[in-house]
């Protein structure tokens, strides 16, 4: 009986063990999101490329079109919700929330191919995207979009503070 229960006692702690360390994951995962849209935010475009890993694809263009996105438009973006899709090993998507809040004239801007398939400036105010992320040397970081943004709808908002997560979103 002692045995058995030793037994059982070490399955349950490996199991909380794991689960403590599939939790540390998804923060790191979630705190280089936040740092990436934070980096935007400020227009840091050093800060953005900091977030991804070195080999991203299309890494001189999307500089290029980010530093330009920065000089041309003001806007703010914030990540809602960061909810892990799959992972593999160093590997892992996580599906992304994020609201968009634009300057009185980027409102105007025509919705370009960079926009569409960076998240920037969506023309919509919450959208969804996937992202690929990867783990190098311990740290997690954004490899590239693994899919197009998609807009979503607020199901139900029960918070007034801007600072509130959405308590739903559902795809139109």
């Amino acid at each position: 009986v002692v045995l058995l229960a030793s037994m059982l006692f070490s399955c349950v702690s490996a199991a909380e063990r794991a689960l403590t360390r599939a939790e540390r994951e998804m923060q790191q995962i979630q705190l280089v999101v936040q740092q990436n849209f934070t980096a935007s935010n400020n227009k840091d475009v050093a800060g953005v490329i900091g977030t991804m890993t070195p080999n991203f694809p299309n890494q001189e263009q999307f500089t290029d079109e980010l530093r330009q996105f920065f000089e041309d438009v003001d806007c703010y973006m914030r990540p809602v919700s960061v909810t892990l899709v799959d992972a593999n090993g160093s590997e892992a998507v996580v599906r992304v929330v994020q609201e968009t809040r634009a300057g009185k004239y980027d409102e105007e801007l025509p919705y370009s191919e960079f926009r569409e398939r960076s998240a920037m400036l969506p023309p919509w105010e919450l959208c969804e995207f996937d992202l690929v992320m990867h783990k190098i040397r311990g740290r997690w970081l954004i490899h590239e979009m693994g899919s197009m943004p998609q807009e979503v709808t607020r199901e139900e908002d029960t918070c007034q503070s801007d600072a509130c997560r959405l308590s739903g979103a559902s795809m139109r």
